[in-house]
């Protein structure tokens, strides 16, 4: 099983690079982040004609999420379309079951802070990813053969920093709440120290700057993952596909060996 994770930041906008992606690559389920399309204009055709299913969720925001399996596949169940709680349009999270493996997209929230403030947009991520660990623990999601991929708006790898949107404490801990109700951080548990999977910056023509993109595991998932890598091909020109723009992002790709 290959899974990867994506912020997209624009589906239409990024299509064709997506699309050579997934010939390239061909993971058997993708997590997109911030698709901004509604879900009727989601390109569902062109990605059936890639091989590829796809589950588009966006309600109230202005992102959204997707996921994606191959159409050799098992035919994915759908579980979970947003969070409960809040407003009621949440879009940031979307399960599915794709044969013995649940697969969790995640975009948690930034928050806003230029419409509400630096403590108003951080109490708004907290809330939000307070009701994501909750809902796994009801749901005992880690118990399953399960991934938790995507955006969670929180830098693990830096020290934290109050008044820093990413970097707070309490944004660290909500993400520390995760790992202990019985996720591990893929990358970290299969690459060394050294590599510091980086895979985001602002500025997608320079090197990346952080590592945004994650992919958790549940135990029975990591201690079958043979790798995790960035692919950062992906976050530079294409030579086939001349003039065209990438995101921000690079994809994160894992192999997992089957189960047994």
């Amino acid at each position: 099983m290959r899974a990867g994770t994506w912020c997209i930041d624009g589906i239409r906008g990024h299509l064709e690079v997506l699309c050579h992606w997934l010939e390239r690559r061909r993971p058997d389920v993708v997590a997109l982040q911030k698709i901004r399309v509604s879900e009727d204009k989601f390109p569902r055709g062109e990605l059936l004609g890639a091989g590829y299913r796809s589950e588009p969720l966006r309600r109230g925001s202005l992102y959204g999420v997707a996921v994606l399996t191959r159409i050799v596949g098992p035919e994915p169940e759908v579980l979970d379309r947003g969070l409960a709680g809040g407003d009621g349009r949440d879009d940031g999270l979307l399960t599915v079951r794709v044969g013995d493996l649940l697969v969790c997209c995640v975009y948690a929230p930034y928050g806003n802070p230029g419409k509400r403030g630096i403590d108003a947009a951080l109490a708004h991520k907290i809330a939000w990813l307070d009701r994501l660990n909750a809902h796994l623990e009801e749901r005992r999601t880690a118990s399953e053969r399960s991934l938790l991929c995507g955006d969670f708006n929180v830098l693990p790898d830096v020290p934290a920093k109050q008044g820093v949107l990413n970097c707070t404490s309490e944004e660290k801990k909500r993400f520390q709440g995760l790992l202990n109700t019985g996720f591990v951080d893929l990358h970290r548990r299969v690459n060394p120290p050294t590599d510091h999977g980086l895979n985001y910056g602002f500025n997608p023509r320079q090197p990346p700057t952080t590592r945004l993109q994650l992919i958790l595991g549940s135990e029975s998932v990591a201690k079958s993952v043979t790798s995790v890598r960035v692919d950062l091909e992906y976050r530079t020109p294409i030579s086939e596909l001349v003039d065209r723009t990438w995101p921000a992002s690079a994809p994160v790709i894992a192999d997992i060996a089957d189960s047994a």
